[in-house]
């Protein structure tokens, strides 16, 4: 029993083929494989004494890093400078359970009880000259993506004010901004990266809106980077001799597959390869049976994201390949995607069940069943998508499953169209318009170009004369207008621009014969008399969901300290979105033959 024990010691330990060094005091890592010239001496106690040493640098390095714009003051108390961004206890507690009803659930890198507990332990030792430098680069963070979900929300709330109130917030993020970025510069990252420095740079890069791809690809890439060195890619329980802490080891796996998440959205915006690939990493995903059933349900809706960038990046490996992907590769990946959205369903199926009798204090039923609807339109938007990637010319036969896979299309487009419906996720709209369907609706636009004449019907008819193709591309636009009026990003801005353009081409190109979609399809074309406002039914309804209140234990607003002296700018968003002229289509790259 006892050379069985020691067979299995041994094997496990050729399994890891790596050194991991983690600072238990700072969080502090660092990872190198077995074959780094740095490691070869490791199993040597005295030598690997000093190696350990050596992936820790003593002093500080000057350094000048992308990943965000560094600009810090020259005092050498930077610390007592990064406390005069600090709001009052009180502003503060609000914008900490803002962080922890709507940009928590949708990504619980921390133990919801663990971060509360490090928060009271801030505000209780907080003038310490020494205490929570690290801590601080998560706290501005929390601010920050605090005032952006209400600036976001505000948008779509018919009060009064809405510009006003919208300055006031950029005005606090542009503060909280900068305090991150100081207190990162203090702790010297990304130089001596450590885990609280990485979770608090990789939301960032989340929740700020890029002005382009090429921006969010090449941070993504140096933080995906970063986090290798510091062995993010490795699973922490392969390193029982560190005893890293269970909190510690969840935040580790959530910080990386959020990365891998973020890195298959890019690979899918560029056309371009992954850059993490399923066989450079053996990370799990964090349990989900912990804590209450709202924590239960962040984690399950986690780890359904962090499964569907898993499968979609096996996919995009091959669609982004140098040659045509063979037959038994196309039958492997859609046996792999069938068995993923199976064990979606189960996901789907455990959230749909949750009753949340019992809840966070800080927690609303009504908040929580939003979230739950939200969760399970999501998991089941990632499920379809999944599906209908496999339609791309590079595998062979593919046509064959066109007819599920073009359905496929028309059932995300169909969950987005839910998944958005406003006002109920209006809480969640900062997290919505990450995820925009564009690829859904260049494949189905491309389909109705080639095949006018193949009218496919959202149920199991098909050719029955009602082309569902056009009605759910004509649906998904006019029902999520709202996202596209009010984008901030230039980068989504032209993304909406080319999609409008292809389909105002695709309605023109379309034979007597097909199907025909409404004579008024180019949206783009009509003005809103009120820009910067959006406007439709679906709006017209007043939303009671974020009431400002302080009564009881449900933290459900934001009441800003001071709003005077705020000039209101006019939103000219709308009026750059309709300069089309400026904007040329290169319409062979999207397969159209013109």
């Amino acid at each position: 029993m006892e050379s069985q024990v020691k067979k299995e010691n041994v094997e496990e330990k050729e399994k890891v083929l790596g050194v991991l060094s983690v600072d238990s005091s700072t969080g502090e890592s660092r990872y190198a494989n077995m074959a780094y010239w740095g490691t070869m001496f490791s199993e040597e106690p005295l030598v690997g004494c000093l190696l350990d040493q050596g992936f820790r640098p003593e002093s500080p390095v000057s350094h000048s890093t992308s990943l965000l714009s560094m600009s810090t003051s020259s005092g050498q108390n930077i610390l007592g400078d990064l406390l005069e961004f600090l709001p009052g206890v009180e502003q503060s507690d609000l914008y900490f359970y803002e962080y922890l009803r709507v940009v928590h659930p949708f990504m619980p890198f921390f133990d919801r009880t663990d971060l509360i507990q490090r928060y009271n332990q801030f505000w209780a030792n907080y003038r310490r000259e020494s205490s929570f430098p690290h801590f601080l680069c998560v706290l501005f963070m929390i601010f920050y993506a605090a005032c952006m979900s209400r600036s976001e929300h505000l948008k779509y709330y018919p009060g009064e004010s809405k510009i006003r109130k919208q300055n006031v917030y950029q005005a606090e993020m542009d503060k909280y901004l900068k305090a991150t970025e100081i207190s990162l510069k203090k702790c010297d990252f990304p130089m001596r990266p450590t885990l609280l420095c990485l979770v608090a740079v990789t939301i960032l890069q989340t929740v700020i809106h890029r002005a382009s791809t090429v921006h969010n690809a090449s941070e993504v890439a140096q933080l995906t980077r970063v986090a290798q060195l510091m062995g993010m890619h490795r699973d922490p329980a392969l390193f029982a001799t560190l005893s890293i802490e269970p909190a510690d080891a969840k935040v580790r796996r959530s910080v990386w597959w959020h990365l891998v998440c973020l890195d298959t959205h890019l690979s899918i915006s560029n056309g371009l390869p992954p850059t993490t690939q399923t066989v450079h990493q053996d990370v799990k995903f964090a349990p989900e049976h912990v804590g209450l059933e709202q924590d239960k349900m962040a984690q399950i809706l986690a780890n359904g994201k962090y499964a569907a960038a898993r499968i979609l990046s096996e996919q995009l490996y091959e669609i982004y390949g140098l040659t045509k992907v063979k037959q038994s590769t196309f039958d492997q990946l859609v046996a792999a995607t069938a068995a993923f959205r199976a064990d979606m369903k189960r996901r789907i199926d455990v959230v749909s069940s949750m009753s949340f009798e019992q809840r966070h204090p800080e927690s609303s039923l009504e908040l929580l069943r939003k979230m739950q609807r939200c969760a399970c339109l999501f998991l089941e938007l990632l499920s379809s998508r999944t599906c209908y990637m496999l339609y791309h010319p590079n595998f062979e036969n593919w046509s064959a499953k066109r007819i599920d896979i073009v359905k496929a299309a028309m059932r995300v487009l169909r969950l987005h169209i839910e998944y958005t419906r406003l006002p109920d996720s209006v809480e969640f709209v900062w997290y919505i318009r990450m995820g925009q369907p564009y690829h859904g609706l260049m494949m189905l636009l491309k389909d109705i170009y080639h095949r006018p004449n193949d009218a496919i019907d959202e149920g199991e008819s098909i050719n029955t004369g009602i082309d569902g193709r056009i009605n759910i591309v004509e649906e998904t636009i006019a029902n999520i207008e709202y996202l596209r009026l009010n984008e901030l990003s230039s980068f989504a801005e032209g993304q909406w621009k080319t999609i409008l353009k292809v389909k105002d081409h695709v309605w023109q190109a379309l034979p007597a014969s097909s199907s025909q979609p409404p004579q008024s399809a180019s949206r783009y074309e009509v003005q809103s008399a009120k820009t910067g406002d959006v406007q439709g039914s679906e709006l017209d309804h007043p939303t009671d969901s974020w009431e400002f209140s302080r009564s009881g234990s449900d933290k459900v607003g934001i009441d800003h300290p001071d709003e005077q002296g705020v000039e209101v700018c006019p939103d000219d968003v709308l009026q750059q979105l309709l300069n089309l002229d400026s904007w040329d289509i290169d319409w062979a790259t999207y397969g159209f033959d013109v």
